[in-house]
């Protein structure tokens, strides 16, 4: 029998106190293992025990541990499904009103109430209860509250579910990235919402291009989640002037001959799950984007989305879906596309986008990457458009790709792509800042 965690009414976990006492600690205090007293199963009875190799046990009755199991065991008297009362002789363990772990007569009060749940399976539900989720299909981003749960439902938003229900849910999620549970008669679809940007920043702009990308991450699009940036240029250099920006970013070294590739160096952060498999949705771009709008609800309906959201661009050297579509991808000036790919999860997307990277890296060794788009991301869509996973739903609304017609400065989207022109394109994408800062304050 594996090791039972011991949770009490209000989500607090039994845990071993100072001078060898019982305490009970909330479940998102990020309490050691070696800290936590379990149930565990021996010969038919039930003994309270440490997580060591070499256990030490805790005797209810002389409430002392010992490296010598008990004599006797403690009795479980079953409520409901993994629900009990922890008996020993005549009396119950129950949680007192100031929050210690005592012994009483009574068993008919919820803090004489404690659940079990399997240690392995409390490790994922400990991390899986932290994140935040997207309700389908409001769109909304909820959380789970324990605060206002019981030992027999847990309220994520405004749904109450059931707790084996959701449990279930919650451990089966870490690898689909949603939910899919049941409120009485409602059906109720939560997905996983943990954002992540990854800028593609190379060449020798890429500096001045990041300050006025990030800027704009920050002031316009309102966002706080993490940013991986893919770069050519000297990290230590980013770090010391980004350092103060006020965002998470972790930067990752690209060499110059990777960078004139682009984007197939996103291939390595793809096929390595400990990067990636965490997030959702997943937004890549150039570092020639300004973000001139919240982005919370574009990246909420991506989240909800079952196919990957990108531009309406297509092209395959061999392969021409259509001549028209073949001329709008190779006149497509480097930038002017912005690399855009938004990804809802990797769970379920994973075994696409390592097909198409293997398309296009096997594309640039057999024509040579003059004989290709100067922007590539539109071979990358061709490939998942074959297999079904791309869609262009939410971009063709909220993107705006320019060669810088004079009416556009005065025009605000969620993400605005700059093109490299003979003017540096970091030069453009200043005054579009400055332009959008300066119609925010005339509203203001």
């Amino acid at each position: 029998m594996s090791l039972q965690v011991i949770m009490a009414s209000d989500y607090q976990i039994l845990c071993l106190g100072e001078n060898d006492s019982l305490k009970l600690s909330f479940l998102t205090n990020h309490i050691p293992p070696e800290k936590l007293i379990y149930a565990y199963q021996y010969a038919g009875e039930w003994f309270l025990r440490t997580k060591e190799t070499v256990p030490r046990w805790y005797d209810l009755r002389t409430q002392t541990f010992s490296e010598i199991m008990p004599l006797n065991g403690i009795g479980l008297i079953a409520h409901s499904l993994n629900i009990f009362n922890l008996k020993v002789d005549d009396q119950y363990l129950y949680v007192d009103w100031d929050g210690k772990v005592k012994l009483s007569s009574s068993s008919k009060e919820d803090s004489a109430l404690f659940r079990l749940i399997d240690s392995k399976k409390f490790e994922i539900f400990l991390k899986q209860i932290s994140y935040r989720w997207v309700r389908g299909t409001k769109g909304d981003i909820v959380s789970i509250n324990l605060h206002t749960s019981s030992l027999r439902e847990i309220n994520i938003g405004s749904a109450k579910i059931g707790f084996d229900q959701l449990f279930e849910a919650l451990i089966e999620s870490q690898k689909t990235g949603e939910l899919l549970v049941n409120e009485e008669w409602k059906v109720w679809r939560f997905v996983r919402y943990n954002p992540l940007i990854i800028l593609e920043a190379y060449g020798p702009d890429a500096v001045d291009e990041l300050s006025v990308a990030l800027c704009s991450l920050k002031d316009f699009a309102g966002y706080r989640d993490k940013v991986f940036i893919l770069t050519d240029a000297n990290h230590r250099l980013l770090e010391e002037k980004f350092c103060d920006i006020g965002l998470s970013l972790q930067f990752f070294y690209v060499s110059s001959q990777e960078a004139q590739s682009s984007p197939l160096p996103r291939a390595r952060l793809i096929k390595n799950p400990q990067f990636l498999d965490q997030y959702a949705p997943i937004l890549f771009c150039s570092s020639g984007v300004v973000f001139g709008a919240p982005l919370d609800q574009l990246m909420t309906k991506v989240a909800l989305s079952r196919q990957v959201e990108g531009l309406e661009y297509f092209f395959h050297p061999e392969s021409p879906s259509s001549e028209s579509e073949q001329k709008r991808a190779q006149n497509l000036l480097i930038g002017e596309g912005g690399a855009l790919m938004m990804v809802p999860n990797m769970a379920h997307h994973r075994i696409y986008l390592e097909a198409a990277f293997d398309l296009l890296e096997r594309l640039i060794k057999e024509f040579g990457l003059k004989n290709l788009p100067q922007e590539r991301q539109p071979l990358i869509n061709y490939a998942l458009r074959r297999v079904r996973d791309f869609s262009t739903q939410y971009f063709s609304r909220t993107v705006l790709a320019t060669r810088f017609v004079p009416s556009f400065y005065g025009v605000i989207s969620e993400i605005i792509c700059f093109p490299i022109s003979e003017e540096k394109r970091s030069a453009q994408m200043k005054t579009y800042l400055e332009t959008i800062k300066k119609a925010e304050g005339e509203i203001g």
